[in-house]
């Protein structure tokens, strides 16, 4: 028995369990962390990665369509297909690829001490690798969801580079199956790439690895090796042709049309960025961490004056490399290592300066290194054992520190406004996160704060518009949204904004003129086209709205506003089954859409189901506390389990919410009455109608409680200013034409019905009280006309026709006679 392929493997599996429990412990409160940032557009906005079956077609699809990281993708489609958008499963996967990682570490740096010798292999390995992992800064690459593609690329990376080191050492001596080593090598290699482009430099690498621990630092071999290098090259070379297309020096130029540093500035930025870097790993306090830096911008090399200090220390660092690589080789190929990762994204690429996460992979052999350098120049083997288990537990604690910050969105922008106050991007999101939050009034501070520190910075004049538009204020909305597009035409979220604008404003015309133009730029925008068929639906075109909504659905099947607009539509036709079946697709697609549960449980309310719809209204506010509309359909529910409190309680929220919602005030009052407070509701709905003295449902609502309070004037009063201001009131009418008809002003009444019988004319009770009105003003044909219109629309209350005095003065007619004979024999 090989007892030494027993310890090693006891060894690894030891490492492999402290790794996960360390991992799991000081992650385990990211596991609801939302997704921020980034995420939005690579995972929440991405139609690609929505996988709603599990398939050859699909997978392929999730892993070649519209991307360059198809393996990240691939892993994002898969967690969507499992999770949909419950962030859970997405920090599972995170976390799992964090600990492979950190194992692949292990088991690379062990191998590594092994070619130099190390007896103490094990040891330095396993210590190496828990440092890594519960380094702090790296939370930036396991807690930001959309950084799985550096982690990820990091996995592959190592792996191929253990692989390699494998075959090799069966090559060396003389076992069998070290071609199918090289030839997984490969395929790792190539899924680092497909995770991120940041992997292009694995070819080097194993160049380099090879060299230094296998070659022992041979100057010939390199020299004999000019085609592998050359080889290595030209992947290199291809695979940065590839990203960046047909025309590279075009397309890294345009990067810096986004950016406000030219690529000269960003050259000699980027050695200071690396000695933050440098810092970070080794102090990676959660006060010096930030997701987004505003780092000063080097404009010559002496301003600011540390840019020299850091190019001639980076120069000085190499040299290192180069002094040590005989005695200290595991150190010399730590530098190089660090080096080497960081070329692509701290070079002349136009990327943003400074990125956390871009040094997942460069620490790897840094944290290797100097783990290896305590233990070997501090004698004293409790004392470095333990100094490194006290840093280890310090970074532990310092990375669930951090981790909370990441684990509440407004949390994470503010301590980014913090560190980066004038930067308008943080000013802007820690708007956003607080209107997701429900407060509205300090997301519109935000917004305001980010377009004062850059007004050429379109993100919040479209945020702060599209809040406008959820608070019932599309006036102030338009102007921003116009100039969002003023400042940037192609900015196309603000075209879908200012088109609901304009239509919130009854300029329809408008509406669909942008709607147009946005189609014109990009003519599969699906936010705009479902925007289109919203207008549509409210000009009462269902049919072709019904079109655009299942166009939409065509292209992306989880759009969940598509999907509750075709349930609009259904509802109205009726087809409450269907309407149903569209609700709870859009509930099983998105959980958290808290308008879709709102349209589910307003229905189940309406159908009969007030349990079942009182659950989908509770998970409505809870993802939507500020949900005004829900909590109106709370406060009815309550009202009707008579549970008056409760209603008040939800109708006051909405109240505060949406000051101009006037269904709320009206079954506030109605709620009051409910508990006798008539004379209270009265006086509140008096005083929210002088507030808004144009709004006629306050005014009739006002009227209908002077009604039954007995104060007929004041009602007749009500009614009469709410028809100046909505002509086709039909309740007003009615009940002025009631109060009339009690009055005896028997003329006017007969006027109120005769409007009533325009806008509503296949109503039969109009008919029937007209027919009472002028039969008791002796009006004998209009009498007769309307009572047959009556019976015509389908009156059929023949006793009341027999027995109401009112038709007494028309009962002797013989055309009054063959009515009621023609009636009772159709019966």
């Amino acid at each position: 028995m090989n007892l030494s392929f027993l310890r090693h493997r006891w060894q690894a599996g030891a490492v492999l369990i402290l790794l996960a429990a360390t991992a799991v412990l000081i992650y385990s409160n990211t596991l609801t962390a939302p997704f921020t940032f980034d995420d939005g557009h690579n995972i929440l906005d991405n139609l690609n990665i929505r996988m709603t079956g599990l398939s050859i077609d699909s997978l392929i699809d999730a892993a070649t369509v519209q991307t360059r990281r198809p393996v990240a993708s691939l892993t994002f489609a898969l967690n969507y297909y499992f999770h949909g958008y419950d962030v859970t499963g997405y920090h599972v996967v995170n976390i799992a690829i964090h600990i492979l990682a950190g194992f692949l570490m292990f088991l690379v740096v062990r191998h590594t001490l092994g070619l130099t010798g190390n007896e103490k292999k094990e040891l330095i390995a396993a210590l190496a690798a828990l440092v890594w992992l519960v380094n702090p800064v790296h939370t930036q690459s396991v807690t930001y969801i959309v950084q799985r593609m550096t982690a990820l690329a990091t996995l592959f990376f190592l792996f191929a580079l253990y692989l390699y080191i494998k075959g090799r050492l069966r090559q060396r001596t003389g076992r069998p199956l070290g071609i199918l080593f090289f030839a997984l090598c490969g395929l790792s290699g190539i899924l680092a790439v497909l995770s991120k482009q940041i992997a292009a430099t694995l070819p080097f690498f194993v160049l380099v690895y090879e060299w230094y621990f296998f070659q022992d630092l041979d100057r010939a071999w390199i020299k004999q090796q000019a085609k592998w290098i050359g080889g290595a090259v030209f992947i290199i070379g291809a695979l940065a042709a590839i990203y960046l297309g047909a025309s590279p020096i075009e397309k890294i130029m345009a990067m810096y049309d986004s950016q406000d540093f030219t690529m000269g500035q960003r050259l000699l930025t980027e050695p200071r960025v690396i000695f933050l870097y440098l810092s970070l790993l080794f102090f990676p306090y959660p006060a010096r961490l930030n997701l987004d830096y505003d780092f000063p911008v080097s404009v010559s090399l002496i301003d600011p004056f540390t840019t020299l200090v850091s190019i001639l220390g980076l120069i000085a660092l190499l040299g290192a490399a180069v002094v040590t690589a005989k005695r200290q080789r595991l150190v010399s190929f730590a530098i190089v290592w660090f080096c080497g990762n960081l070329v692509i994204e701290s070079s002349f690429i136009g990327l943003a300066l400074v990125f956390e996460h871009r040094t997942y992979l460069p620490s790897v052999f840094v944290v290797a290194a100097l783990v290896w350098a305590a233990i070997t120049y501090i004698r004293h083997r409790p004392l470095v054992i333990g100094f490194l288990c006290a840093v280890t537990m310090i970074f532990g604690c310092w990375t669930f520190q951090r981790n909370t910050i990441w684990a509440d969105d407004t949390a994470l922008w503010r301590d980014v406004t913090e560190k980066s106050p004038n930067l308008a991007r943080p000013w802007n999101n820690l708007g956003l996160a607080l209107k997701n939050q429900g407060q509205t009034d300090q997301a519109m501070a935000m917004y305001n704060r980010a377009i004062e520190i850059d007004p050429g910075y379109i993100h919040p004049y479209n945020n702060l518009g599209a809040l406008f538009l959820e608070t019932g204020q599309p006036e102030k909305a338009r102007p921003l949204l116009e100039k969002a597009i003023e400042t940037d035409p192609l900015f196309m979220m603000a075209y879908s904004n200012l088109a609901i604008a304009c239509h919130r404003l009854g300029d329809s015309e408008a509406a669909m003129a942008w709607c147009e133009k946005g189609l014109q730029i990009s003519p599969n925008d699906l936010e705009i086209q479902n925007t289109l068929g919203v207008i549509l639906l409210a000009q009462r075109r269902e049919q072709e709205a019904a079109v655009l909504f299942e166009a939409v659905l065509q292209k992306d099947p989880g759009h969940t506003e598509a999907l509750m607009n075709l349930a609009l539509i259904a509802d109205k036709q009726g087809d409450r089954e269907k309407t149903a079946a569209l609700l709870e697709k859009a509930i099983r697609l998105d959980p958290a859409s808290a308008e879709a549960r709102y349209h589910l449980g307003e229905l189940l309310a309406r159908t009969g189901n007030p349990d079942n719809a009182m659950a989908q209204l509770e998970q409505a506010l809870h993802l939507k506390p500020d949900h005004a509309l829900a909590h109106n359909a709370m406060g009815n529910l309550w009202l009707q389990a008579g549970k008056t409190d409760r209603a008040i309680d939800h109708y006051q929220k909405a109240i505060a919410i949406d000051p101009g919602f006037a269904a709320a005030h009206t079954n506030l009052a109605d709620a009051l009455v409910r508990t006798g407070k008539i004379d209270s509701a009265l006086h509140y709905l008096e005083t929210v109608a002088a507030s808004r003295p144009d709004d006629a449902g306050l005014l009739l609502k006002t009227g209908i409680l002077h009604q039954q309070n007995g104060n007929l004037p004041a009602a007749e009063n009500l009614y009469q200013k709410a028809l100046s201001i909505d002509p086709g009131c039909t309740a007003c009418l009615n009940r002025l034409g009631m109060i009339h008809a009690q009055a005896g002003r028997l003329d006017k009444a007969a006027g109120c019905f005769e409007e009533l019988a325009l806008l509503v004319p296949d109503n039969p009770v109009i008919h029937y009280n007209l027919a009472c009105l002028y039969a008791r003003q002796n009006e004998v044909e209009p009498a007769l006309t309307n009572l047959k219109k009556a019976l015509d629309t389908g009156y059929d209350n023949l006793e009341q026709i027999r027995t109401d005095r009112d038709l007494d003065n028309i009962r002797d007619t013989g055309f009054y006679k063959d009515l009621v004979r023609v009636k009772e024999q159709g019966q």
